[in-house]
Formats: structure tokens, sequence, C-alpha cells
């Protein structure tokens, strides 16, 4: 019993007094940079000529957080983060760009929603005439019928995917 509450008494501190890793209230943005002061330990690279990101340099934010938490939280290497992000009054994510060390624009995301907050598109701009688009369309019930993605470097090979279909007997 006393070792029981010994126990209790050691980790209740950490309990009570842990940093909660949470955003309340009306967000209207996020800045977001890490930067070490070692310059030699960050962004593991396999040649000099490698950019900010690393060798795999940057794909997508997705692709990007997933391999930041893998590394950051498994592996000795460190690596390297640096965007914006901006949202609507429904939290929704509007606006997301992402920066090189020097903070010049290495991509920027523009988000669009309907009234239900489904995403309807996602623009992908790397400059002002290299992008990429997706648009997705749903029915009544919210529910994703298709996408359609087309890209400037290939505007006009369309890709589209049903997503679901419904049949509706009377």
């Amino acid at each position: 019993m006393t070792k029981k509450f010994l126990t209790i008494l050691l980790f209740l501190p950490s309990l009570l007094f842990a940093q909660i890793d949470s955003l309340k209230g009306e967000i209207k943005s996020i800045r977001e940079e890490l930067i070490f002061l070692d310059s030699t330990k960050q962004n593991m690279k396999l040649l000099s000529s490698e950019g900010d990101y690393g060798h795999y340099g940057f794909s997508s934010p997705e692709f990007t957080f997933s391999r930041f938490n893998s590394w950051w939280f498994n592996t000795p290497w460190v690596h390297y983060l640096n965007y914006l992000r901006n949202y609507d009054n429904a939290k929704n994510l509007v606006e997301e760009t992402w920066y090189y060390k020097n903070e010049k624009t290495l991509e920027k995301i523009n988000y669009k929603y309907d009234d239900h907050n489904n995403l309807i598109q996602k623009k992908t701009a790397l400059d002002d005439t290299t992008f990429h688009v997706t648009s997705s369309y749903y029915d009544d019930s919210n529910l994703l019928l298709s996408s359609i993605s087309y890209s400037s470097f290939r505007p006009v090979s369309m890709t589209t995917k049903v997503i679901h279909t419904m049949t509706i007997k009377s």
C-alpha cells in the first residue's frame, strides 16, 4: 500500500503540470520556424548541393511533417520546418506557405471549402506560372463523389477519380 502511494506521489506532479500541446481559441494563423544554432547538425544531406529541406527535399507538407516527426523522435538527426498557416472562422486551413531559410517562398497552397466545410479545391503554386490543382465534388450528403487534378506542366492531361457512387431505388 505504501509503495503504491509513493509511486502515485512521485508521478502526480508530472501529470498535473504536464505541457498540453494544443491550441485553443480563435486561431487565425500559425507561424513555425525551427532554427538550430549548430547548422552542421540539421538536415541530413548526402551532397553539399542539397537544399534547406535535406536529402529528400520538399515534396509536400504531409511528407515533410511525417518525416520531421519520425526523425525528430527516432534518430539523432534533426530537421527543418518553416511555414505559415492561415485559418478561416470555421478553423479550416485556407492558406499554407512554406519557406526556405532565407525566407523566400518555396511553395504556397490555397484551400477552398464549400458551405459545409468540405474541401473543394487545393491549389499548390511553386511560382506564378507553376501550379497543381485538385478540385473535389460532393453529393447532397457531403460524400465525396469525385476529384479532378490538373497541373500547369501538364495542362492537357487531366486525371479524374470517382470516389463514391450511389443508386437510389424508388
